[in-house]
């Protein structure tokens, strides 16, 4: 209860008396959850007072031997500051210790400090590289500060060597050879990584590291983090060295010239070694779903649980296959309700059937509520999603490649900081809200009282009376890392593009883990991040839940609008059964038509397509989006502006243009 107190006093004024009994909090309390979101407050309000001790806790963290939840937090804190003199202290530790630190104090400190993405391989040889070669780039007051050395920690991990991070064939070698060795034991990230030293390049060899190991550690960790993003194919567990074989052979010759080889390359087999599933299996859709229905009886008879890894792989599995055919026996497979004591309900209801029937995850819907909802709906479901639906499998699948590529190497990493101390004269408070939006309010909430739904609430004010017929509500989802620092940027979008009876929800992308937070901003029930404990469009409907509590909204007059990292998640909302908006605002965004789970749900909304031709995203994705959208009975408006990838020109111009439309208001 005192965590979520405290959690309350994000994004609104505290005095300086409660400051100074959160600094204590941070530093005396014995709940570590306490602790850390006082040090969420301190770092968000820039505390001054806090700022020297701050600094000292992460040296002496260095000490500390144990699995410490807290310590990233102190880095986040301090980064907040937004202070040049962290970048060599925070490097200083990372040098001493090369272990956890390199996430702790690389992921929540110098990312933000720098501007660099966080890599598993940057450890603290590689900092020390970076700070020589970038230092030139920082303000001149910090340029000539040393970096401090500290004894090494309990964990001391040896680094790679300054020429090996300095050489992009030897860091590519080493990177694979540690990926070889440490089998599902190194960073997710390291697939990824790969894929960014060498593009299309790689991807035979990521197929090749699937092969020789078959198991959840590559299927998932190469297939997700590597493969999904070089080639465009969305991850399944479905997807192992076989499966994958017969894809480069479907689609080699689409594939750039450096990808195309006479024979995929070959790794010692792992010691985790998994056979893969035959290669007739992957070609012949209705044996390979028989065989995956029984296996997951199988692992459901050999727990009482029912959540085991091997049979939560087999039901993602077999929503993977898309076959509405296996919806009748994975009924069947439930216990007749839910008794509270197994997960077999969660396990076949989420995974499976909300994602083959488009019908919402409730608790308790067991066997009798499934057989009683196929006895109402069997006739339309089998109508809207006939048999001889085409699955998904290596040919229909396409060569699709995300364009995104981080920068890994020291000399591609320059100094572009997300953070700046305040200048002389300014509010050290980091919410110091701009005079142009002061009278524009934003108010963290959040919905249903979960920590991780965070919104704001923009343009509410809750002295005056709602209109006759309610609010419009849109729901903004922002692009890039989805975070709450575009709150200044939405609530100048209320003030200058909306009308007055329009109220604003700006969420806040929750962060499941390291990668997810950079590459899949914007989970879905469709492509989903493995710990992800919601979906974005389960988070999309309680935010409009929330604010209904809190005023009148329309029912007819909910929109959505996303630009670029989170286009994905607002089309596959469109296009979710039940979903309660209207229509929608999406802009510089790719579009994935396998991620739309119930075409059907577009009829008669409104859809305002933004996109520039220089985008680096092609101009084709959004225009095979219109025609996906018209075809299935939406309104679409698409609009092409100059510039390329970003808002540009009549910002508030263009925004207010496509709320007109959304609204009706313009034909």
């Amino acid at each position: 209860a005192q965590r979520a107190v405290i959690n309350t006093l994000l994004g609104i004024d505290v005095p300086e008396t409660l400051m100074k009994d959160l600094f204590a909090l941070s530093t005396g309390s014995t709940d570590p959850g306490v602790r850390a979101t006082a040090l969420d407050v301190l770092g968000e309000k820039r505390y001054r007072p806090a700022y020297d001790r701050l600094k000292r806790q992460l040296i002496a963290d260095l000490a500390d031997a144990t699995d410490n939840p807290v310590r990233f937090r102190v880095s986040d804190a301090l980064a907040k500051f937004g202070e040049p003199e962290l970048i060599p202290l925070m490097i200083g530790v990372i040098a001493a210790d090369n272990g956890a630190s390199k996430y702790d104090v690389g992921y929540f400190g110098l990312s933000p400090l720098t501007g660099v993405p966080y890599n598993n391989m940057h450890d603290g040889e590689w900092w020390k590289l970076w700070w020589e070669t970038h230092k030139s780039e920082l303000p001149e007051s910090v340029r000539d500060l040393p970096i401090p050395q500290f004894a090494p920690s309990p964990r001391y991990e040896k680094p790679l060597s300054r020429e090996t991070h300095a050489d992009r064939t030897k860091f590519r070698v080493a990177l694979l050879a540690r990926y070889v060795k440490e089998m599902g034991k190194g960073s997710l990230t390291d697939a990824e990584t790969l894929g960014s030293l060498g593009g299309a390049a790689e991807i035979p060899t990521m197929i090749g590291l699937i092969a020789s190991d078959n198991t959840y550690n590559s299927v998932y960790g190469v297939g997700y983090f590597g493969l999904a993003n070089l080639t465009g194919v969305p991850y399944s567990p479905l997807h192992d060295g076989n499966w994958w074989k017969l894809w480069y052979e479907a689609h080699k010759s689409e594939l750039p010239e450096s990808a195309r080889v006479t024979s995929l390359p070959e790794f010692p087999r792992s010691p985790s070694f998994r056979e893969p599933l035959p290669v007739a299996l992957h070609s012949e859709p209705d044996k390979l779903r028989d065989k995956l229905l029984a296996d997951l009886r199988t692992s459901l008879a050999a727990t009482t649980d029912g959540m085991s890894s091997p049979s939560l792989e087999t039901a993602r599995g077999i929503a993977d296959l898309n076959d509405p055919r296996a919806v009748l026996d994975v009924i069947e497979m439930m216990p007749d309700v839910d008794d509270g004591k197994s997960q077999k309900v969660y396990l076949l209801d989420y995974f499976i059937l909300n994602k083959l029937t488009a019908v919402p995850y409730v608790e308790n819907h067991g066997r009798i509520w499934w057989r009683e909802w196929w006895r109402e709906n069997k006739t339309e479901f089998e109508k809207r999603y006939p048999s001889t639906k085409v699955s998904p499998d290596f040919r229909t699948l396409a060569y699709r490649p995300n364009p995104r590529k981080k920068p890994v190497l020291v000399a591609d990493c320059v100094y572009s900081p997300k953070v700046t101390p305040p200048v002389a004269g300014e509010t050290e408070a980091a919410d110091a809200i701009p005079e142009d939006i002061a009278g524009t309010p934003s108010v963290r909430q959040l919905a249903g009282a979960d920590e991780n739904k965070v919104y704001r609430l923009v343009g509410y004010d809750p002295n005056t009376p709602a209109p006759k017929d309610g609010y419009s509500l849109l729901l903004m989802l922002p692009g890039g890392d989805g975070g709450e620092d575009f709150r200044w940027f939405i609530q100048r979008i209320k003030k200058n593009a909306l009308p007055k009876h329009m109220l604003v929800a700006q969420l806040v992308a929750p962060q499941w883990g390291e990668w997810q937070a950079e590459n899949l901003v914007w989970p879905t029930r469709k492509n989903p991040f493995h710990g992800m404990k919601f979906s974005t469009e389960e988070f999309i409907e309680a935010t409009i839940a929330d604010v209904k509590r809190r005023t009148k909204i329309a029912p007819a007059r909910i929109y959505t609008m996303a630009w670029s990292s989170s286009g994905p998640a607002v089309y596959t909302h469109l296009a979710t059964k039940g979903s309660s908006v209207a229509g929608a605002f999406i802009a510089m965004s790719v579009f994935r038509p396998n991620e739309m789970p119930d075409a059907g749900s577009l009829r008669g909304k409104r859809v305002y397509l933004y996109h520039s031709p220089q985008d680096f995203i092609k101009i084709k994705q959004a225009r095979d989006g219109e025609t996906f959208l018209k075809s299935n009975g939406a309104s679409v408006r698409f609009q092409e502006y100059e510039g390329g990838h970003g808002w540009r020109g009549d910002i508030f111009g263009a925004i207010q243009n496509g709320v007109d439309f959304l609204q009706g208001s313009a034909p």
